[in-house]
């Protein structure tokens, strides 16, 4: 299917919908989507180098030894309050 094709039964499907919550919806996840590919063009991600990336590694490992780490459920109670 080509993507005149597809844009063609998106906007004929969108012309039959009357539900006001569907559209609400649809109409956030491009906003959304929208959102984010303005995000990552102004922000491209940048490949790690290795030594960067062992870095990292050795990082966590220090956390764990030093015992810098958090429960799963301590995990779970911070990101339900946020």
């Amino acid at each position: 299917m080509t993507t005149l094709k597809l844009k063609q039964d998106l906007h004929r499907y969108l012309d039959e919908i009357n539900d006001k919550n569907l559209l609400v919806g649809i109409q956030s996840f491009i906003a959304e989507y929208e959102k984010r590919k303005k995000h990552n063009q102004q922000n491209p991600v940048k490949p790690m180098t290795m030594q960067e990336y062992y870095a990292m590694i050795e990082e966590g490992e220090n956390d764990i030894r030093t015992g810098n780490v958090h429960s799963e459920e301590e995990m779970e109670k911070y990101f339900k309050a946020i």
